[in-house]
């Protein structure tokens, strides 16, 4: 009987430590593979895709901005990013905006920005070559012309 006895209370014991025992096991067998499928579903999408190449204009603009800071660090001066205006060459002619690019055929209004004009009273001193001229003459009704 003490046999049994002993046998019940080791089986007892068992018991009472296995479910412990067990219950860390299983949560830890648990969160083990919800972090293993997490892992793998965050991966399995970027390795089914390709990468994609960065936009061309991006990449030039980095490459102009890291050749700026390396002319900084070489202590040359970096070039400026807009040019100045040049001045007319020869022969200028004045152009005023008298009138507005507001109902308007489109190609007037085109005409008036290509002039360097855009607003009533803006004022230009441009080149006199044919090319100027014409434009002149598509917009006269627009612009008053100033020797």
């Amino acid at each position: 009987m003490a046999d049994k006895e002993d046998k019940k209370a080791a089986a007892a014991e068992d018991t009472k430590a296995a479910p412990k025992k067990a219950a860390g096991t299983k949560a830890a067998a648990k969160k083990a593979p919800a972090k293993a499928a997490k892992a793998e579903a965050e991966a399995a999408p970027a390795a089914g895709r390709a990468k994609k190449a960065p936009h061309k204009g991006l990449v030039r603009k980095a490459a102009k901005k890291s050749a700026r800071k390396e002319a900084v660090k070489a202590g040359e001066r970096p070039a400026p990013k807009k040019r100045a205006a040049k001045a007319p060459k020869g022969d200028t002619v004045t152009v005023v905006q008298i009138g507005s690019s507001t109902r308007r055929p489109g190609d007037q209004a085109a005409t008036l920005v290509g002039l360097g004009l855009g607003r009533i009273g803006k004022r230009r001193e441009l080149t006199d070559t044919p090319a100027v001229r014409g434009m002149i003459a598509k917009v006269a009704h627009l612009v008053r012309v100033e020797a």
